[in-house]
């Protein structure tokens, strides 16, 4: 399909001849190609279509920082419009008001239906509310309420006025109808300084957790109920007739409300935090008292008779304390109007250890404190009694364990693992060597087979320890040898059983595994912020999305620079041919290797031209119009940015072919470069003619390798289809944005002119 509005290679009014030749366009030669590139007027812009993707340069930035997580599915609720302190926070610390901080949210994606089938939304809030952990959505409101979109990518920008006190900011983690663990990659570029930290759950300890009901009894209201607010839900949780008092106002039935009683242990009120949240029917408006029985220190300045959750809000509510006198206390959920009845769930929360927590039946008098305060002490004896006795108990001896064949495995790779420290110790490099080799061999083997989660955590940890030092053996010598110098992560006079994987043990996030490519490498006043290696959490992280489609793209470092390429028979990829899109079977007749197609193949002949591309009948068009702008940038601005990433290459960058048939390309995929390897086997029709796309120079094949291998991690040529914001990000590294094309006039002229001038400066490409 061609465009054939303004500006198309047939219209004879709006070309005029000085703008033929300051665009160094020739509508007539045009004509003669399909190749999907054409001028289109911002107006017929605006008209037909409703978003741009921009892919912007991340050189524009000097600092940035990622890290990789996950959340777990069954933490917190799924839908996140009521309650957000189990999303995943982070607190980010601007160092300059003056700073333009760009927060790019990644999904990790695994299977290629996830976008056709799924309903998982993305989002980032952001909060002014000095950096800490938000619990409501709404209270405070966002400071910026992300635009939940089914992409894998979502960029939020932050630019602080320079007038604006605040510089520390909030970013929750926002999902619709979270049903799935989630592994992301938040990626920070900034023009200053900044950190990033994950904010925790401040509270220790879950003391309590209740389902309750307001039933006919305990239905008091809030505590102008009076009559009523003292009518407390039994354990069964539930707002009753005698319990549903209603709130304060409710003056008659205030007293029946339930009642729950704690007491907190903790001597430094400094150290005691509390939170309680109170989740009940969405059409009731909820609140939460918190009265005090006793103090243990009665002239602390933090002594209140009561605190309250404050306005009554809609299904769920929330009431946190910081500096908490030791004491006991009563927490009282209620509704709005008496006479609510229906279920609600409590749950209290904090940082010290609390105990005797009771539920009663009525409001207690003063002089009830004492007896509750003799129980408290009796239970928490009785508590310890308890604690001591579990201690106690004998453990299973490990020998009782079963000996199942992938825990021999790991035996044997303890073994080679011992005889590899000894040979290193000994400055054997080749025969260590080896010994490592074969230990991370065994140790993938049997992860890959065994169940036991524990076993394959030590078998992780014992392959990573070996992989490190393999690394630095592989590594040229600089100097003569010497046992001294042969520094390592792990000590060689370690034993195997002390081996651990710390962060200091891993690959750093430089400039191989940030996503960027070489392209637009980090210059020397391009600056990591935070930590340089990636931490237990984030190794898990990437090695579980690793597995993309049913086969495994493990992150591309600086070792694979020295991947072997050369074999004595042609290469065939291990993971089999790729599947075939209908229209390819209809007409495929064979595979065939590169050196079949032409007597002098080559990746690139001369430079990579966009002109050059030709889509056939895979249904990859984002993908082809991403290569094309790619290339398109590489040829007006002479940088390499595509070109970079295909494997072999000569000394200066350039990709050469390979006659053995083995290929490696690196994508930014799921948080970081990825390794792809491909063989040169390229489907073909009975009459010789590529059924993928290809460049019009029969000669060069960068156009055909870079789609085979991105198909191959699409799960073959059968493409469900993607955008092109997605597909350059995955090229390039650069980052996503998506932008909407439609708002006010001024609005429009505007992005508009923006546009323009980035684009001349090489600062952005846009889709």
């Amino acid at each position: 399909m061609r465009w054939k509005g303004n500006y198309s290679e047939r219209d004879v009014n709006n070309w005029t001849p000085s703008l033929k030749e300051a665009l160094h366009y020739d509508p007539q030669s045009a004509r003669n190609f399909d190749n999907g590139v054409f001028w289109i007027d911002m107006d017929s812009l605006y008209r037909f279509y409703d978003v741009a993707y921009l892919n912007w340069s991340p050189a524009l930035f000097k600092y940035t920082y990622c890290t990789h997580d996950s959340w777990h599915a069954g933490v917190g609720p799924v839908k996140d419009l009521y309650f957000i302190g189990d999303n995943p926070q982070y607190n980010l610390t601007l160092k300059s008001g003056d700073s333009t901080v760009w927060v790019l949210l990644t999904r990790h994606i695994t299977d290629k239906n996830d976008f056709a089938n799924n309903n998982e939304y993305i989002a980032l809030l952001v909060y002014k509310n000095n950096g800490e952990k938000v619990y409501m959505p709404f209270d405070p409101p966002p400071y910026i309420d992300g635009v939940r979109i089914n992409s894998p990518h979502y960029l939020c920008k932050i630019t602080p006025k320079p007038q604006e006190p605040c510089s520390r900011y909030t970013l929750a983690i926002s999902q619709y109808e979270k049903s799935t663990t989630i592994n992301y990659t938040i990626r920070v570029y900034s023009t200053g300084a900044f950190q990033l930290k994950k904010l925790l759950n401040p509270y220790k300890y879950k003391e309590m957790e209740k389902n309750g009901k307001w039933t006919a009894d305990t239905a008091g209201g809030c505590a102008n109920n009076r009559d009523t607010y003292h009518k407390n839900p039994e354990k069964n949780g539930k707002w009753t007739a005698d319990t549903a008092g209603g709130c304060a106002n409710n003056r008659d039935t205030y007293h029946k409300n339930p009642v729950y009683q704690f007491t907190i242990t903790g001597a430094n009120d400094a150290d005691n935090q509390l939170l309680i949240d109170l989740k009940g029917p969405k059409d009731y408006a909820i609140g939460i008292d918190l009265t005090t029985v006793s103090v243990v220190n009665q002239n602390s300045a933090n002594y209140f008779k009561r605190q309250s959750s404050g306005a009554f809000k809609s299904g769920f509510t929330v009431l946190q304390l910081r500096s908490v006198p030791a004491g006991t206390y009563n927490i009282i959920p209620s509704t709005f109007n008496a006479h609510q009845l229906g279920p609600f769930f409590l749950t209290e929360t904090s940082d010290v250890l609390n105990r005797c927590l009771a539920i009663i039946s009525g409001q207690p008098s003063a002089t009830a404190a004492p007896d509750i305060e003799a129980k408290r002490v009796e239970y928490m004896a009785r508590a310890h009694t308890l604690l001591d006795g579990l201690t106690k108990k004998e453990t299973k001896p490990a020998n009782e364990v079963s000996d199942s064949e992938e825990r021999s495995q790991l035996l044997r790779a303890e073994c080679l693992m011992r005889e590899a420290l000894d040979e290193d110790r000994e400055d054997n490099r080749e025969e260590a060597l080896e010994l490592y080799t074969q230990a991370i061999t065994l140790c993938i083997q049997a992860r890959n087979q065994t169940k036991d989660d524990s076993l394959k955590n030590k078998l992780t940890a014992l392959a990573t320890s070996a992989l490190d030092r393999a690394e630095v053996l592989k590594q040229p010598q600089t100097g003569s040898p010497s046992k001294s110098s042969n520094t390592t992560d792990c000590d060689l006079n370690t034993g195997v059983n002390d081996l651990k994987l710390s962060p200091k043990s891993v690959v750093p996030v430089g400039q191989s595994s940030t996503g960027i490519n070489s392209g637009q490498s980090l210059s020397p006043q391009h600056v990591i912020s935070g930590q340089s290696a990636y931490t237990r959490e984030e190794i898990q992280v990437l090695r579980t999305t690793s597995l993309i489609n049913g086969r495994e793209y493990v992150p591309f470092l600086n070792v694979d620079l020295k991947e072997r390429f050369s074999y004595p028979m042609p290469f065939s990829d291990r993971d089999g041919l790729l599947v075939l899109a209908p229209k390819q079977k209809n007409q495929f007749q064979r595979w065939a290797r590169l050196e079949e197609l032409t007597r002098e193949p080559a990746v690139i002949a001369d430079a990579v031209d966009c002109f050059a591309i030709k889509q056939t009948i895979v249904s990859d068009c984002s993908f082809v119009a991403s290569l094309a702008v790619s290339a398109l940038y590489e040829k007006r601005f002479n940088k390499r940015l595509i070109t970079t990433i295909i494997y072999p290459q000569r000394r200066d960058g350039r990709p050469v072919y390979n006659p053995c048939g083995k290929y490696m390309i690196k994508f930014n995929l799921n948080g970081v470069s990825r390794k792809i390897l491909i063989d040169d086997r390229l489907p073909v029709d009975r009459f010789g003619q590529l059924l993928c796309s290809y460049s019009s120079n029969r000669n060069e094949f960068w156009v055909s390798l870079l789609e085979k291998a991105y198909m191959k991690v699409m799960g073959g040529y059968d493409f469900p289809g993607s955008n092109s914001n997605i597909d350059l990000h995955s090229l390039t590294g650069w980052i996503p944005e998506r932008l909407s094309i439609h708002g006010h006039e001024s609005e429009k002229e505007r992005t508009f002119k923006m546009l323009c001038e980035r684009h001349a400066k090489g600062d952005v490409l846009i889709t």
